[in-house]
């Protein structure tokens, strides 16, 4: 991963999304365009019941789009073979720094949740 690239938690909260009670991971994510600034993607797994209510705090109880097939185009920041029917993901940016941007994807399941997070310039 480049030098300059956020941990997990440093890019959870430039995006403006609060960090999970829950191990998390980070690694390299997706570079879109030259504009990109970092991109990386934060991961974590948890109990469902856990997930939920992270996710009721991060988006105020929005559920997120529900993936429709195996494979569908959510992101760019996400390879099609990532993405499976019975998913659900959430777009958005910081309000205070829209050009921190993240699609958060949680799994059929509801317990793996992948946070695609860059910041472009903007």
């Amino acid at each position: 991963m480049n030098a300059d690239s956020p941990t997990a938690e440093e890019a959870l909260e430039l995006v403006g999304l609060p960090a999970p009670d829950a191990e998390l991971s980070v690694s390299e994510g997706i570079i879109v365009s030259d504009l990109d600034e970092w991109s990386v993607r934060v991961s974590f797994t948890a109990p469902a019941d856990e997930v939920d209510a992270w996710r009721q705090d991060a988006f105020d109880g929005a559920d997120g789009l529900p993936v429709t097939r195996d494979g569908a185009t959510i992101s760019q920041r996400f390879a099609g073979e990532e993405v499976r029917e019975g998913a659900r993901y959430i777009d958005g940016s910081n309000p205070e720094d829209p050009a921190a941007v993240y699609t958060v994807l949680v799994s059929p399941e509801g317990t793996d949740v992948v946070v695609a997070a860059a910041r472009t310039s903007r």
